[in-house]
C-alpha cells in the first residue's frame, strides 16, 4: 500500500425473529435496527462499530471482536464497539440471569445470534470497498437536544430543563474517495436517544436510527453514529416525558407525538450532517494513545428502578475504580473514547481546550460504565450522581488528563512532521 489512510465501510441490518416477539416490552419491530463498520488504517489499523442496541455485555463483546479479527485481521485491542444506546431495543442479559431462565436463554440466544450475523454481513461488504481516502472534519448544529437533570420541588429529577447546559454542535468526519465520491460520514452528538422510550411497544433505532438513514439515503453514503456525552442529555420533545404539575411529577404519554418528533428531529440531525461545511485534513498517519485513569470510587444505588428525586443524600466512598480512554489522532482531528457516560458541559471544555482543530467524545465504547457527572451534578443530588461508581471530582480528573494526552499528542504529530 502507498503511504496514506485507507478505509471500507459496511452496512447491515440486524434481522430479528418472529420467534423473538414478544421479549421484555417489544412485540414487533417498527424500524430496523442495524449494524454499521468502518475500517481506517494508516500506519495502524483501527475498527469502529456502532451497533443501534441500549448496550452491550462482556461475553457478546468478546465474539463480536473475534468475528472482527476473523473477517478483518485487527485484534481485539483496536475495535471500539459503539453502541448508539437506544432505549427502544432489547437487551442482552446478564450470565446470571440466563443461568435461570431456559426462554430467556433461549431468546438471547437468537437476538445474538441476530447481532452477529448482521456484523458478519458488514464486515464482507467492508473487505468489498476498502481503498484510499481523503478524510474531512467539520461541525454542524442541530437544537433537538435538552439538559435532562430538571429541578422540582422534591429535587432534580429527569426531565426537560432548558436552562441546563447542552452542546448542539454535531462533530462530523466525512470519507471521500480519491475521485471525491463521499464513501461514509462518522458523526456524533449528545442526547440519549430515547424520543419512543416508554412510548409504544415497537423496536427502533430511535433518534440515530432516524438520522443515519436520513442521511444514507439522501447521500448514499454509510453514516456511522458514537455517542456522545449524552449522560445528562436527552431529545427536547419525547412520547413519554416527565413534568410537574398542580405541584407533582407525573408522566405524560403521547405515542403519536413521539413518532412524529422522531422524524422530525431525525431529518434535522441528518441535515446537519449533510450541510456541514467540511475542511480537509492533511493526514497521511494515524496516531493512538491509550489512558488508564484510577478515580476515587463511589458506592451505587442497589435498586436504580427505586430511584426517586431527592433533597438530600450522602454519597459513600468506596476503593479506587479504574476506566481507559483511547485516543486516536490524525492531523487537525482527534477522537476520544471511553466507556463512561460524561455530562455534556464535560466534553465541552475537553473539545475547547483541545488542539485539534475537531475533537470527538464518545462514550459507552466497548460495553458502558455507567456515569461519570460533572461537579454540579453532584450538589444537585442528580440520577446521575447517584447512579454512578464515581465519585465527585472523578469528570474533572479526567477532563484534565484527556486534555493532557491531547496535547501531547499534538506535539507528536507536529515533530513527526518536521523531520
Amino acid at each position: 500500500m502507498k503511504e496514506g489512510i485507507y478505509a471500507g465501510f459496511g452496512k447491515a441490518k440486524i434481522r430479528l425473529p418472529k420467534e423473538l416477539f414478544p421479549i421484555e416490552k417489544f412485540h414487533g419491530v417498527q424500524d430496523d435496527l442495524h449494524v454499521r463498520v468502518a475500517y481506517i488504517h494508516g500506519n495502524i489499523a483501527y475498527v469502529i462499530v456502532s451497533i443501534e442496541l441500549t448496550s452491550l455485555r462482556e461475553y457478546e463483546m468478546k465474539v463480536l471482536k473475534k468475528i472482527i479479527q476473523t473477517y478483518l485481521g485487527v485484534e481485539a485491542q483496536y475495535v471500539l464497539l459503539c453502541v448508539t444506546h437506544t432505549f427502544s431495543a432489547p437487551h442482552l442479559r446478564s450470565l446470571e440471569a440466563l443461568q435461570k431462565d431456559a426462554n430467556l436463554y433461549k431468546k438471547n440466544e437468537m437476538l445474538a445470534h441476530a447481532i452477529e450475523e448482521a456484523l458478519q454481513q458488514a464486515c464482507e461488504q467492508v473487505k468489498k470497498t476498502v481503498q484510499q481516502v481523503q478524510i474531512g472534519y467539520g461541525t454542524g448544529y442541530c437544537d433537538c437536544n435538552v439538559n435532562r437533570d430538571m429541578p422540582t420541588p422534591f429535587g432534580y429529577w429527569l426531565g426537560k430543563n432548558e436552562a441546563g447546559i447542552s452542546d448542539k454542535q454535531v462533530p462530523v468526519l466525512q470519507f471521500t474517495s480519491l475521485d471525491g465520491i463521499t464513501l461514509a460520514y462518522l458523526y456524533s452528538y449528545d442526547a440519549q436517544p430515547s424520543i419512543m422510550e416508554h412510548g409504544d411497544e415497537f423496536v427502533s433505532g430511535d433518534l440515530y436510527g432516524a438520522s443515519s438513514s436520513y442521511i444514507e439515503q439522501h447521500s448514499q453514503a454509510i453514516a456511522l453514529y458514537c455517542l456522545g456525552a449524552a449522560g445528562d442529555q436527552m431529545p427536547k420533545e419525547k412520547a413519554c416525558a416527565m413534568v410537574v404539575e398542580n405541584g407533582q411529577l407525573i408522566e405524560k404519554k403521547d405515542a403519536e407525538k413521539g413518532r412524529r418528533y422522531l422524524k422530525l428531529y431525525g431529518e434535522q440531525l441528518g441535515k446537519s450532517v449533510l450541510q456541514t461545511k467540511i475542511t480537509k485534513d492533511s493526514a497521511s498517519m494515524m496516531y493512538d494513545s491509550l489512558i488508564t485513569l484510577s478515580c476515587r470510587g463511589q458506592q451505587r444505588i442497589e435498586d436504580i428502578h427505586s430511584m426517586q428525586p431527592v433533597l438530600t443524600y450522602t454519597y459513600i466512598e468506596t476503593k479506587q475504580h479504574t476506566t481507559s480512554f483511547v485516543c486516536i489522532c490524525f492531523h487537525d482531528i482527534a477522537i476520544v473514547a471511553m466507556k463512561p457516560e460524561l455530562c455534556s458541559s464535560t466534553a465541552m471544555q475537553i473539545k475547547q481546550a483541545s488542539p485539534f482543530a475537531l475533537t470527538f467524545v464518545i462514550t459507552m465504547v466497548d460495553g458502558g460504565d455507567k456515569y461519570m457527572p460533572d461537579a454540579t451534578s453532584y450538589d444537585n443530588f442528580t440520577y446521575e450522581a447517584r447512579n454512578s461508581h464515581y465519585y465527585k471530582g472523578s469528570a474533572e480528573q479526567a477532563r484534565d488528563e484527556i486534555i493532557h494526552q491531547l496535547y501531547n499528542m499534538k506535539d507528536r504529530i507536529e515533530r513527526r512532521e518536521k523531520r
